[in-house]
């Protein structure tokens, strides 16, 4: 859950420690007050503070939300090395976006690049990826986003994808490897597997009528070798 939580004490006789353990161990959530009339100055402040606090929703994980005009909603995602792909699509109103790749709450002034409504595909430079490389050499990191609202109302649904969002190209290498390997261990059983072609199947058939051979064909594709089978 995306849940941000601030702990509030009033008074001289409070529990630091368990301000701290309703705050999550966030000190910059944790705020103290005389009474209960300054209490009421604190709404504007935590307000502010909380729209800058950045969601972090999953990856192919859709969230809908709406925005009034001017208002700001952060995000933060997981940057993979494919790069990602945001898809905007909304409902009502219009929106503005903003996305960087170190500040965590990107704005008109500060930004790497600009989102609109439809789908934007963001690579990281590769003379980037040495800012998010740790000691082990993995490549990872986060993709901050600023969404902000152009009309009252606005209504908007986003999502981040993996990659350019287009499933991944079979690995034809592997699938050779794959293949060889099981022509390879047919043949030690003494099995000639049918090959596939666009065609259909077909048997492999080599026969030699002057040794009177017989072939047999099964629905799985398996010919039996001459004289199998007989005593």
């Amino acid at each position: 859950m995306n849940v941000t939580t601030f702990a509030i004490g009033i008074g001289a006789k409070i529990d630091q420690a368990e301000l701290h353990e309703i705050a999550f161990n966030d000190s910059s959530h944790v705020v103290v007050v005389r009474d209960f009339n300054t209490l009421k100055t604190l709404g504007h402040r935590l307000n502010a503070e909380t729209c800058l606090v950045s969601h972090k929703p999953n990856l192919n994980e859709d969230v809908l939300d709406t925005l009034s005009k001017d208002e700001d909603r952060y995000y933060t995602y997981y940057l993979t090395p494919d790069g990602v792909t945001i898809v905007i699509n909304n409902t009502d109103g219009d929106i503005q976006g903003f996305y960087s790749f170190t500040d965590q709450n990107p704005s008109e002034s500060v930004n790497d690049g600009v989102l609109h409504s439809g789908t934007t595909f963001i690579n990281l430079p590769k003379e980037t990826w040495d800012t998010f490389q740790g000691d082990s050499g993995d490549l990872s990191g986060n993709i901050y986003i600023n969404i902000k609202g152009k009309e009252d109302g606005t209504i908007y649904k986003i999502r981040v994808v993996e990659g350019d969002g287009k499933p991944k190209p079979l690995d034809l290498d592997n699938s050779k490897d794959n293949t060889s390997s099981t022509e390879e261990g047919a043949q030690a059983e003494g099995l000639v597997l049918n090959k596939f072609d666009f065609g259909g199947p077909r048997p492999d058939v080599n026969l030699d009528k002057s040794k009177n051979q017989e072939l047999k064909l099964d629905l799985g594709g398996v010919r039996t070798p001459p004289g199998y089978g007989q005593g």
